[in-house]
């Protein structure tokens, strides 16, 4: 019997909760993480920036939380669970004192969505970001009365890794794995390819890959569910 393929997640592999519940599921192929970006703070971000002044602290990845430094703000809108659970632990001395919003949101627009039907929220917000940002959010906002500044707390540039090994099913997170300049560039034509989000999916085609499964939820679960069905 042949061995089950090889799967590779284009993305750092601290938490393996992906593997965790593929093992879980019985898969019992090998699983590799290869991230698609380096990360660097942006020292002094934060250096002349009062967060008095604003209602709220936008995040919308777990960088985005890592780029904090020892900043703390006590109000949050978040996108995403896992976006959610690590700002509770940049806050673990104190978490009860802070209120966090929107972790239901998958993404920076719906984020966006759901902060102007929040009648409460006035603004200004701050959104604490990198250079590669997607500008659904501040097109969302720039009309409506809630202001948005932007701070760039961090910059990301593509690993330097050559390329992938072969595989039997490759997951991408963003469209940094499509624009990598060699990183998908040798894949296999057998090689299935999963992405989160229907706009990474966009993102792959535009880039002349075939996308074989979408995982809507940008969950591990909604992942590792699509992963199964494209490598059966």
């Amino acid at each position: 019997m042949a061995a089950p393929p090889r799967v590779v997640f284009l993305k750092d592999g601290e938490s393996r909760q992906e593997e965790n519940l593929l093992r879980e599921k019985g898969y019992l192929g090998e699983v590799l993480y290869v991230p698609v970006l380096v990360t660097k703070r942006t020292e002094g971000a934060w250096e002349d920036t009062t967060l008095d002044e604003y209602s709220a602290v936008v995040i919308t990845s777990k960088r985005a939380v890592e780029s904090l430094g020892t900043v703390k703000a006590r109000r949050y809108w978040v996108v995403g669970k896992q976006t959610k659970e690590a700002l509770l632990r940049h806050h673990k001395d104190d978490e009860r004192s802070i209120e966090i919003l929107g972790e239901e949101s998958g993404t920076a627009l719906s984020l966006g969505k759901t902060i102007l039907s929040t009648p409460s929220e006035k603004g200004p917000l701050l959104w604490a970001t990198s250079n590669d940002r997607r500008p659904d959010l501040t097109n969302l906002l720039s009309p409506s009365p809630v202001r948005l500044d932007v701070l760039l707390t961090y910059t990301t540039v593509p690993t330097p890794a050559a390329t992938i090994p072969s595989a039997g099913c490759v997951v991408c997170y963003s469209k940094h794995a499509f624009t990598h300049p060699t990183l998908l560039r040798n894949l296999s034509p057998n090689t299935a390819i999963v992405t989160v989000g229907n706009t990474t999916a966009q993102s792959g085609e535009n880039e002349g890959f075939k996308i074989h499964g979408v995982s809507t939820e940008p969950t591990p679960e909604g992942v590792v569910e699509q992963v199964l069905l494209c490598t059966r």
